[in-house]
This record gives structure tokens, C-alpha cells and sequence, in this order.
């Protein structure tokens, strides 16, 4: 099926970049960025099936879906009848978080200082010296949150950015299902910059059946967490009471509570070792090429093993390792964001951690030809170098096909 996605870019300031989940269109990259007062016009055909979405790669402190165009994209099988869409993005502001917008609605809400701190995670605890967080849910400006850095002016931060919570009045997203057909699917897609994101659904089990594109096998799950970029898709059995039942990001009994704990020893969380594609997929026991890469505040490689251009060739048909290995700048803070390590086009599998997470051994198959990008789905990382180029399948690229101009064209409202 052929699909046209006509992007348009209103009078902003800024210039947009967009990313399509599932396709390569990086600015910079594969494209020039779309001005201000101009349209871009993508063609493609659609052959393989899953949850995308595409959003702006511009603007590295604020969420992916803020600063430019973004949208769900969904690939079904021809006969497949899927019930219901669920899109959440979460709006970050410095190191805390004002809101959870799901569908683009929601609004603040402030539990007070006494109730952030109760439900802090003890290890988050532990590793600020037991210092409460502020009304805001934001870290105190100690050296294990900041680092060795020149001191913080705490007067000369706005007032409202870290501390002093607003609460505001909005809609909430209300997804409406049919009881009577017995059971609903709902598809998730983080759309935050640095955030992470877990979700749960009060009394209701959910069976994940698709991660990142990907069908798995059923897996159960009454809470589960999203990173970055990731999408989930889950099926809901619908066989309670007529009520409301709250999604959660508190009517009805939670699994989880407002700090993301379960409120019992019997909640079942998503096991991510678990998950296994379906149908089953071969992966060989020996790889054709390893790439080798530490990840710090930007992608470097071990001495002779990148081009100058910081590109990495691959060929088609071959299986490629990628082993990373996590890298800490000197005099580092002790609590650090997880990299969301991202990889475009093909689909990879994760063969092995080291302890603490400091390494990790990813295989993938170069199946399509083309310019990838490979980066830390962190903006504010990849904006420091945190990205590599991967020209997969070079020796049989095709030529840039003729055809309608697709420079950007200015357009006018109509």
C-alpha cells in the first residue's frame, strides 16, 4: 500500500527536523530540515506491520513532540480489528516533570512535597543523602545530581522551575469500550525526551503482544515501563464491572501507587528477559562483523575501529554485533539517566549485559540497504555527539530515484 505523509511547518521560529519511526528521514542526514513556511511530501509503501510514530528531532531540552509536527502511525494485517489507539507524551521541564498529557490532554497535579517524598524509590533515596525532593518531584542540587560543576546560583533559578507546584485544570483522556466484545487493544508510544515512562491499568491484566514493531509472544503484565521512543501495544480482557477505571501514569484498586510502586508483593510486572518474538526468530551463533563503541556524552570506538567520519560500513545480508560499552566522565554524578540506545531500520537483539549494565552485546541482520542512524534516544545526549552513522548494505545502495522535486516548497494557509 503506497502512503503519503504531507508535512507542513507554520510560521515558527525554529526550523523542524522529523523522525519517522519505521523509516529513515533524519535531517542532516538523509534530508535537509524543513523551514519555517515550507512542506515536505513523503512517499513510501507500506510492508511490514506495527505501531510508529513520527516526531521533530529538533530542540534537545524539551519533549520529542514539542517542537514540531508528531503523529501515530499504525500497520495492521488486512483482516486484523484492533479496538482502540492510546498515545501518551510526557512534557519535561529541566529536571521534573509538570504533567503527564496523554492524547495531548491533562493537567498538573500537585501532591505536595510531604506526599513526593513518601513514595520516593529508596534507591533514589539513598543516593541524595535522604534529601526530600521538592513539591515539584525535582532533585536537590547536590553534587550526586549535578556533578562536579561550578556551584549552582539557586537564587538566580526562575521561581517555579524546580519548586513551588501550580496546580491547573484540563481534560483527561477517556478511552470508551464495548463490553460486549469481550476484549480491547491498546497501543502505548512514549513520546518523552528523557523521562520514563510505566503504565498500568487499575484491575485490569495486560497481555503484551507487540514491542517496538515487533509481534512477541502474550506475555502478562499488570504495570510496565516506556522509554523514550518505545511503543507497546497490550490487549485488555474486558470482563469487570461497568465503572471507570483509571490509567495510570489514582475509584478503582491500583497496582501501582502515585510513586510507581506496587501496592502489593502479588503485582506482576512486565519481564522484559521474557519477551520473545513471535513467530520465533533464528539468530545465528556467530556474527560477520563486531563494532565495537563506548558510550559516554558521545559515540567512540576503540583505536583503528571507526573511519574518520565517524561512519561504520556495513554489507548486505551480514549479521553485525555492536558491543557497547558504558563509559563515566571524570568526577561523574553518581545518579545518571539509562541510555536509550536507539538504532534505525532494522530490528536488533540484545545477547548479553554486563553487570550493572556496563556493557551490552546487540546483533542485527543488515536486511535493508541504506544511511541508519544509531544514537541515544536523550536528546540532550545525542545533541552532544551521542550518534554514529551506519551505512548498512554500501555495496548495494541503489541510485536516488527521479522523479517530483521534494525540496522543501513554501505553502500558504488555505
Amino acid at each position: 500500500m503506497l502512503v503519503v505523509l504531507n508535512l507542513r511547518i507554520s510560521a515558527m521560529k525554529r526550523k523542524s527536523q522529523q523522525r519517522l519511526h519505521g523509516l529513515t528521514v533524519v535531517p542532516g542526514l538523509t534530508q535537509r530540515p524543513i523551514q519555517p513556511g515550507h512542506s515536505w511530501t513523503y512517499r513510501w509503501t507500506a510492508s511490514q506491520y506495527g505501531t510508529y510514530w513520527y516526531h521533530p528531532t529538533l530542540g534537545v531540552t524539551c519533549p520529542m513532540a514539542s517542537t514540531g509536527p508528531f503523529g501515530s502511525i499504525f500497520w495492521a494485517f488486512r483482516n486484523s480489528s484492533y479496538r482502540s489507539d492510546l498515545y501518551g507524551k510526557m512534557l519535561t521541564i529541566s529536571s521534573c516533570s509538570d504533567r503527564v498529557l496523554i492524547n495531548g490532554r491533562g493537567a498538573v497535579y500537585c501532591a505536595g512535597a510531604e506526599k513526593v517524598s513518601s513514595v520516593e524509590l529508596s534507591y533514589l533515596k539513598s543516593s541524595i543523602g535522604n534529601q526530600p525532593l521538592t513539591d515539584k518531584r525535582c532533585l536537590p542540587n547536590v553534587y550526586e545530581t549535578q556533578g562536579n560543576f561550578p556551584p549552582t546560583y539557586e537564587d538566580k533559578i526562575p521561581a517555579g522551575l524546580n519548586s513551588g507546584c501550580t496546580p491547573t485544570t484540563g481534560l483527561h483522556e477517556t478511552i470508551e469500550v464495548d463490553p460486549n466484545a469481550g476484549w480491547v487493544s491498546l497501543k502505548f508510544i512514549s513520546a518523552a525526551s528523557i523521562k520514563a515512562l510505566m503504565f498500568s491499568i487499575d484491575e485490569h491484566p495486560m497481555y503484551v503482544y507487540e514491542v517496538d514493531g515487533n509481534y512477541v509472544e502474550p506475555q502478562l503484565a499488570e504495570s510496565m515501563n516506556i522509554f523514550s521512543g518505545e511503543r507497546s501495544a497490550v490487549m485488555i480482557k474486558l470482563d469487570k464491572d461497568l465503572k471507570e477505571y483509571t490509567i495510570r501514569d489514582t475509584p478503582s484498586q491500583p497496582y501501582v501507587d502515585y510513586g510507581g510502586r506496587n501496592t502489593s508483593t502479588s503485582v506482576v510486572a512486565l519481564e522484559i528477559k521474557g519477551i520473545k518474538n513471535y513467530p520465533a526468530v533464528t539468530i545465528p551463533q556467530t556474527a560477520d562483523q563486531l563494532l565495537t563503541g563506548t558510550t559516554r556524552l558521545s559515540i567512540t570506538s576503540t583505536k583503528n575501529n571507526l573511519e574518520p567520519q565517524v561512519t561504520i560500513q556495513t554489507k548486505n545480508g551480514t549479521w553485525v554485533d555492536l558491543l557497547l560499552q558504558l563509559g563515566e566522565m571524570p568526577n561523574s554524578p553518581a545518579i545518571q539517566a539509562p541510555h536509550v540506545m536507539h538504532k534505525h531500520s532494522d530490528k536488533g537483539f540484545i545477547l548479553g549485559v554486563g553487570p550493572g549494565t556496563s556493557w551490552m552485546m546487540v546483533r542485527y541482520q543488515v536486511v535493508n540497504p541504506g544511511l541508519f542512524l544509531f544514537h541515544c534516544h536523550i536528546h540532550t545526549h545525542m545533541a552532544n555527539g551521542m550518534a554514529v552513522a551506519l551505512l548498512d548494505g554500501i555495496e548495494v545502495w541503489p541510485p536516488v530515484p527521479k522523479g517530483e522535486d521534494q525540496s522543501p516548497q513554501p505553502w500558504t494557509h488555505g
